[in-house]
């Protein structure tokens, strides 16, 4: 497989990841333990964000990633 179409599934799985990690505190965590499980998921996905926009090869086209809700208005 390529690396490009493991970077395509990556970024489509970032959306279903952080659904998927937001209910595992209610899951996992009991009582006193959603706070841990939280500040863990937390620190997960910011590692997972510092090396893709550190490390990544292809990160240029990401930043400023050019949306409909980014783009510049021209009234």
């Amino acid at each position: 497989m390529s690396t490009t179409a493991l970077d395509r599934v990556s970024l489509y799985l970032f959306p279903l990841q952080i659904y998927v990690l937001s209910a595992l505190p209610f899951v996992l965590g009991g009582r006193g333990g959603t706070r841990v499980v939280t500040i863990a998921i937390l620190s997960y996905l910011a590692l997972q964000l510092f090396l893709f926009l550190n490390y990544g090869v292809n990160k240029d086209p990401y930043i400023p990633y050019r949306t409909v809700f980014s783009a510049p208005r021209t009234d």
